[in-house]
């Protein structure tokens, strides 16, 4: 290879190594003299995949945009406009007069053609073009409100220089119009051109080029054009900073969405279309939620563009997703089927105007499960002849909304026609509607009507959100506060008059959404009983036992028989609204998912918060004193959770009686109660069959998915520490026992095997003692008189365990059982204090005694069986103390000569759900094993592209100080082939070095 093919070669890999990685944002220009027309400086492209009106082509350094909304502007604004800087309804021309103004102009032809090319780059020359503007933008003048929330979303609340239309909502953006860090661009509704170019703006984003909108005004004023025909009006209008955004002529929810895409244009922000704007907290919950359909739904047919993979999680794909997913979520659980009028007085037309489909209205009510209601479908035509179309008396109003379950005023306030205040008083009207008597009415003012001009357009999920949390309260468990929508006779208006912090971006407010049809019915909600098919399979997700020895579950389509055979409890769970099922030789039956719970055992309480279930503990079947869980107690402490026990057991009584609850949790079968079904993990003989009694609980939430998750975890967790502490090797093996003091009737219990302390304890590394050449001489039995094994005296325990490294007191201060500070130092109780007898032992001499009261008593009788995996990594840190172990802290055992209890106190969120606390765990490396394929793909990455873009800079190095003139000239090209290669080498083997 000659010299010049090496040197080329080695230039292109360094260009390809400083490849463009993202479009240039927040301002950026390519630097003077660094144009090159070969490389793509649009990396980051959006797809226009719903909206109609809008499509943009891509250049290596402009990007051409086409609308054919500018004519659709003109035509509907010769019809008659919505009001400048607010979005209304407009359904065209509807009366004879207004139809013959209408000039049908339709694209291609009419339409808005503008470039966007790159800053710093050379002005392209397109044919056709009317516009050219430098991106990204760095000042605009805003004069339309709902492109406010995009422009937020995508994080440029800075770069609007100008406002030139009526005050904005948006807290942040008034009050930097307030201080004056916004001029006011604004001529009463219109936008001052002569301010906007005063202060330097680069564009306007108007809802109707100038031309258009003067023209619309002159009609609605006059109704006739001021200036002749609409066909007169020039396209693209006359001032070049002026830019139409027209979402409002798409015809869906989803189709009006996608515009933020349009507005990204401006920013080249195309590939951060604002994910990063939702909350931290939305951001997980989104990604859990949907990762699985994200994944699905977004693939390419050949090689995706770049950016294509961030697109995916930007605000419109977000949107989208959780809108088609609540769409599918209204559609399988069909809610009430509630009827649904959009309604508002015209004080323009002195009538009401019942909103007509189609409309958002009529979209997001039929998407979440409601029936639109309209004149149309009601059969009444109206006898007002209003601006906008056909308007309705009052007489009219009630033939078609007398009956409708659902009243929302679409426009204004509730309180401007209903009570004393009003101010076009119908009360007399709106008394006789079904809605109001039954307080089913809802108007748009819940954040102030400016919000909704404002901010509806911008998240329809959002709006499908507030209009499902209406129609489906009761059936659909949806986190949700509305946002919009208000209720008229129990909340007030509540707009947001503070700005936190006005360079933060907008935060999006769409709560996610759980796909039905990937699994279970879940969160309390039910079949309606007429949608019901015995052929459907309502448990698409089952569990299968693989530890647990007593649990037993057989699946149907409708229905689920779940046993316990440790105490021969079976419990038929049928989905709700399906029919309930006949099995030979069960009576118990309980409809799930159950929606409220009364736990009377506190071992389940940390699983049902791991399942995110502890909203549905309707009370406590035992005393608040033997729960931990800051907050269930938080909950009992609000209200939210009642305290139901009669002396030791619940108060079966009270419970059936006066709470509306599914089921009881207890520790024992009893009959006490058709709805009591007995949780006995502690039949199980490994800590491991205990812990998979998480999805014997999910089974009653229809959760199997997420309790196999929960185990597969904890599983994983527990096995990878065991080869962790089996590859740490401890010789000779440390000894352990787990001991207890017994009070009455007085001497020493040593903990028998099989038992969770035993393999823990062998889990570990460690030797577990349990007996030795002296046996107990002190005789016990159970409370139903069946010989206990036999206690120990100072003495024959000395001689036992007199010589282990380690010993754990397992049991903790509490009124039946002895906690080390009841038995040791000056806390002692008198008749119990053994502190001569432990000060004999290796384990306390050297202090290495622990007990199991790291967070307190109650935590460790609560929790402990719910996380084994937790305290094997408890027993690896204490057996190991000269392992580093940064990967963990002790939950529960504490050592009790330096270390105090520290009890959690607080709840910080009483609806999130528990966090499994098993520490990120990494199998020990086995030798002749190979990486898995991500590290090999990393390493062969590494091993590739490394030396390559050192040969390219080298190389590069090489060309421009020209070495040949002095210590190569004469040398051949093979000779400075050899001298990089050795400097290449050299390089690699430092950066080898570094990776090992």
């Amino acid at each position: 290879m000659s010299f010049r093919v090496a040197a080329f070669l080695g230039l292109c890999i360094l260009v390809g190594a400083q490849a463009q990685a993202g479009n240039l944002v927040d301002g950026s220009c390519v630097a003077d003299g660094q144009y090159d027309g070969s490389v793509d400086y649009f990396p980051d492209k959006i797809l226009v995949d719903f909206a109609t009106h809008f499509e943009v082509t891509y250049n290596n350094s402009y990007k051409v945009c086409a609308t054919s909304a500018f004519a659709e502007a003109l035509r509907l604004a010769c019809a008659g406009p919505r009001p400048r800087g607010r979005r209304g309804e407009c359904s065209g021309a509807q009366d004879p007069e207004a139809r013959d103004h209408v000039v049908e102009v339709t694209a291609p032809g009419n339409e808005q053609k503008f470039v966007l090319y790159q800053c710093g780059t050379p002005v392209p020359n397109v044919p056709d073009a009317d516009k050219y503007f430098s991106v990204p933008i760095t000042k605009s003048v805003v004069a339309v409100t709902t492109l406010l929330p995009w422009i937020e979303q995508l994080g440029e609340r800075a770069t609007i220089a100008g406002w030139g239309t009526v005050a904005p909502y948006s807290p942040c953006t008034a009050s930097l119009l307030r201080s004056g860090e916004i001029v006011d661009a604004a001529n009463g509704f219109n936008t001052n051109y002569t301010t906007a170019e005063a202060i330097g703006a680069e564009i306007v984003f108007e809802s109707f080029t100038p031309e258009v909108g003067a023209f619309a005004r002159s009609w609605k004023r006059t109704g006739r054009a001021s200036s002749g025909s609409c066909g007169t009006i020039p396209k693209g209008g006359l001032h070049p900073l002026a830019v139409a955004v027209t979402e409002y002529l798409e015809n869906s929810v989803l189709t009006t969405g996608e515009w933020i895409e349009f507005m990204s244009l401006f920013y080249n922000k195309e590939a951060e279309v604002g994910w990063r704007a939702r909350s931290k907290e939305k951001q997980q919950k989104l990604l859990r939620k949907q990762q699985k359909l994200l994944r699905k739904k977004h693939t390419c047919n050949g090689p995706c563009p770049h950016g294509f993979r961030s697109q995916a999680n930007a605000i419109f794909t977000t949107m989208k997703e959780t809108y088609e997913c609540h769409e599918r979520r209204a559609d399988f659980f069909q809610g009430n089927n509630y009827s649904v009028a959009w309604v508002e007085w015209s004080t323009f037309d002195n009538a009401w105007d019942i909103g007509a489909c189609p409309n958002y209205f009529c979209e997001t009510t039929e998407d979440a499960g409601g029936r639109i209601v309209t004149a149309e479908t009601a059969g009444v035509v109206g006898s007002v002849t209003g601006f906008f179309g056909p308007r309705y008396t009052d007489a009219e109003f009630l033939q078609v909304v007398r009956d409708v379950d659902v009243l929302i005023i679409k426009s204004g306030s509730w309180d401007d026609l209903y009570g004393p205040g009003a101010a076009v008083n119908k009360t007399d009207v709106l008394n006789q509607l079904v809605a109001v008597e039954a307080q089913r009415v809802y108007d748009v003012t819940r954040l102030g009507l400016d919000a909704w001009f404002e901010e509806r357009s911008s998240e329809p999920d959002v709006l499908l959100e507030d209009v499902m949390s209406v129609l489906n309260n009761d059936l659909l468990a949806l986190e949700h506060t509305r946002v919009w929508l208000r209720d008229v006779f129990a909340e007030e208006a509540s707009p947001e008059t503070t700005c936190e912090d006005p360079t933060a971006p907008r935060v999006v407010r769409g709560d996610g959404c759980e796909e039905p049809s990937d699994g279970n019915v879940v969160d309390g909600l039910c079949i309606q009983e007429d949608q019901y098919d015995p052929e459907v399979d309502y448990f698409p997700v089952k569990m299968t036992v693989d530890y647990a020895l007593s649990i037993e579950v057989e699946y149907f389509n409708s229905y689920k028989i779940v046993r316990n055979t440790a105490v021969d409890e079976t419990v038929v769970l049928y989905q709700c609204g399906t029919p309930r099922p006949t099995v030979a030789g069960v009576e118990k039956y309980i409809s799930v998912p159950v929606r409220a719970t009364v736990v009377a055992v506190t071992t389940i309480i940390p699983w049902i918060e791991q399942l995110g279930e502890r909203g549905s503990i309707a009370a406590l079947g035992t005393s608040l004193d033997f729960v931990y869980s800051p907050c269930v107690r938080a909950l009992v402490d609000s209200g939210d959770i009642e305290v139901a026990v009669a002396g030791f057991s619940p108060d079966y009584t009270y419970i059936e009686t006066e709470l509306d609850v599914d089921v009881i949790f207890t520790s024992f079968p009893t009959d006490a109660s058709d709805i009591a079904v007995a949780v006995t993990e502690y039949n199980e003989n490994t800590v491991l069959n205990q812990g998979e009694w998480v999805e014997f609980l999910a089974l009653f939430y229809n959760k199997e998915a997420l309790g196999t998750e929960l185990v597969t975890q904890l599983v994983e967790t527990y096995e990878c520490n065991l080869e962790r502490a089996d590859a740490l090797g401890l010789q000779p093996k440390p000894t352990v026992s787990w001991i207890e003091w017994k009070g009455s009737p007085g001497g020493w219990e040593i903990g028998p095997c099989p038992n969770y302390f035993c393999e823990v304890s062998e889990g570990a590394g460690g030797e577990y003692i349990e007996e030795g050449a002296v046996e107990g001489s002190i005789s016990r039995v159970d409370f139903l008189g069946n010989p206990l094994p036999s206690l120990y005296t100072d003495e024959e325990l000395l001689a036992v365990l007199g010589d282990v490294d380690y010993l754990v007191v397992k049991s903790v201060s509490t009124d039946f059982t002895l906690g080390w500070h009841d038995i040791y130092g000056e806390t002692a109780d008198p008749s119990n204090n053994k502190t001569l007898a432990l000060n004999q032992f290796k384990a306390v001499q050297m202090g290495n005694t622990y007990d199991v009261a790291r967070l307190g008593g109650d935590a460790w009788f609560e929790e402990r069986v719910s996380e084994p995996d937790v305290l094997l990594e408890d027993m690896i840190a204490i057996l190991n103390p000269d392992v580093p172990t940064t990967v963990h802290t002790r939950v529960w055992l504490r050592n009790v000569f330096t270390e105090e209890e520290m009890p959690e106190t607080s709840c910080p969120d009483p609806e999130a759900p528990r966090l499994q606390r098993g520490d990120a765990c990494t199998r020990p490396a086995t030798t002749g094993t190979d990486s898995d394929d991500d590290d090999s793909t990393t390493l062969i990455a590494v091993a590739v592209i490394v030396p390559l873009v050192v040969v390219g800079l080298i190389v590069a190095a090489v060309l421009i100080t020209k070495p040949w003139n002095a210590s190569t000239k004469g040398k051949p090209d093979h000779a400075l082939i050899s001298q990089t290669t050795t400097l290449e080498e050299a390089q690699l083997d430092s950066r080898e070095s570094d990776i090992q």
